[in-house]
């Protein structure tokens, strides 16, 4: 005889399943942190210009509203220009920025969990703007997209300074032109093979410990100075093109990847690590202080017309057991 196994609505089995059946729709929810929010309250995908898809009813705009999207789902995609303070994009949701649109975060806090969107192209840019002293937590996504490259994005905040903590930035745009400070100890990514990204050109300054890096067939362009102490550089299947003053750090190249003289730099303190092959090509001119740990290859080409020039600022230690290439190529320089 077979024996029949049934589960009473009481047995911790059936509650167990029950649930994990009436709570699945919301099993991705995280909790608002941030105070007094506007919280999107939709439950699905929609427009943030719809006041209706809002707790209180209206779409939040201006510099002390904060704001929160947690239900762990939706995508939210903002069509209109927009202020906030403090934002919360919880795992599970997104939010996308159209194109030609502008938006504006003043508080101290970006908690990204999740993807935060910004969309640029078909002959409009788009510009995120940091209002105040800002702080990237979370462990999320921000994407610049330059879309068919016909526009571009643009992230500014004059006088202020970004503290990336741990997301992972990419795309392509123009980062700090207006003088943004920009402190990563995550990853910015020059991933899109449109346009490069460009950090630092308004002289705002980059602190870096963790990843700045051109992957993917992207462009790095660094300007003015980095400081790069505690932190890597790498052309990962992309190009990273330094100009301006590079201070300590790693500089590492794979997968066909070029990190190389882009102009003018200053190399103070760096270590080229093994496998790796630092460039300076034609008509460049790289400045050496303090030393370079060379552990791979130097590549030093000349021709074309064109010298290529390394000057010693201070007394420099050579070190690390790796070459030195000098090639005057077609001996036109």
């Amino acid at each position: 005889m077979k024996r029949r196994h049934i589960l009473s609505a009481a047995s911790p089995i059936a509650l167990l399943v029950c649930s994990l059946g009436l709570s699945s729709g919301s099993a991705l929810a995280a909790t608002c942190t941030l105070s007094a929010p506007t919280t999107w309250s939709a439950d699905s995908d929609g427009s943030w210009g719809q006041g209706t898809n809002w707790s209180g009813g209206a779409t939040p705009n201006g510099a002390g509203v904060n704001t929160c999207i947690t239900d762990g789902t939706s995508k939210v995609t903002r069509d209109t220009n927009a202020t906030v303070g403090s934002l919360q994009i919880a795992h599970g949701n997104t939010l996308s920025g159209g194109r030609g649109t502008s938006f504006t975060i003043t508080g101290p806090q970006f908690i990204n969990a999740g993807n935060a969107d910004f969309n640029a192209g078909s002959g409009s840019n788009s510009i995120l703007t940091f209002g105040g002293n800002t702080s990237i937590s979370g462990g999320g996504t921000v994407t610049l997209n330059p879309g068919d490259g016909n526009g571009a994005m643009f992230v500014r905040g004059n006088g202020f300074t970004l503290t990336n903590m741990d997301n992972l930035i990419q795309g392509s745009g123009n980062f700090g032109d207006d003088g943004l400070g920009v402190v990563n100890h995550g990853t910015i990514n020059a991933n899109n093979g449109t346009q490069p990204l460009t950090l630092n050109g308004g002289n705002g300054g980059v602190t870096n410990t963790g990843t700045l890096e051109a992957s993917n067939g992207g462009t790095l362009n660094l300007n003015n100075t980095t400081t790069n102490t505690g932190g890597t550089i790498i052309g990962d299947g992309g190009t990273v093109n330094l100009a301006g003053k590079v201070l300590g750090g790693t500089l590492t190249t794979a997968n066909g990847g070029t990190v190389q003289t882009g102009g003018t730099v200053l190399l103070d303190t760096v270590t080229l690590s093994a496998g790796s092959t630092y460039t300076a090509g034609h008509g460049t001119n790289t400045t050496l202080d303090g030393g370079l740990t060379n552990n791979g290859l130097v590549q030093l080409n000349a021709g074309g017309g064109s010298n290529v020039l390394v000057n010693i600022g201070t007394d420099v230690t050579l070190s690390g057991g790796g070459t030195v290439t000098l090639n005057p190529g077609d001996a036109n320089g």
